[in-house]
């Protein structure tokens, strides 16, 4: 990764054998210097501390937490990565409604952003983040 970059952390990936999602790591990849995956959120915590110099070296961090596919949405898990101010945190979703957007606000969530609308206009995503790191948190201790 190119020293001083934006980097996107992609945690979650979608459930549902058989059925087609939108990609954010191909919508996302043209945006940001680098791009890190993890499964699960756990995953990420852990991977926090083997990638610190990355996240350290990057000028602005977005999380794209994706929860498609799932039964329920992991509020504690979204709550806990929207607070650790890595910078601002997008949801996936498969539906949208107005009491999961109002949760998702209240849990530190900048945008939620439903399967069906990304489907058919892949750019929402692109869009979504680059506002979001446009006026994202910046790391701690990250260079200007």
């Amino acid at each position: 990764m190119r020293a001083g970059g934006d980097l996107a952390l992609l945690i979650g990936t979608p459930m549902g054998q058989g059925r087609a999602w939108t990609r954010p790591f191909e919508l996302l990849r043209e945006l940001v210097g680098a791009i890190l995956t993890f499964p699960s959120p756990a995953d990420a915590l852990e991977g926090f501390f083997s990638h610190a110099e990355t996240l350290r070296s990057s000028r602005r961090v977005l999380l794209v937490v994706d929860q498609r596919g799932s039964a329920e949405i992991r509020w504690t898990w979204v709550s806990l990565l929207a607070h650790l101010e890595f910078g601002p945190l997008i949801l996936l979703v498969d539906e949208l409604d107005p009491e999961l957007e109002r949760r998702a606000k209240a849990t530190g969530v900048l945008r939620c952003l439903e399967e069906r609308h990304l489907a058919r206009h892949p750019g929402l995503l692109v869009r979504a983040a680059r506002r979001a790191l446009e006026r994202g948190l910046r790391l701690a201790g990250a260079p200007v």
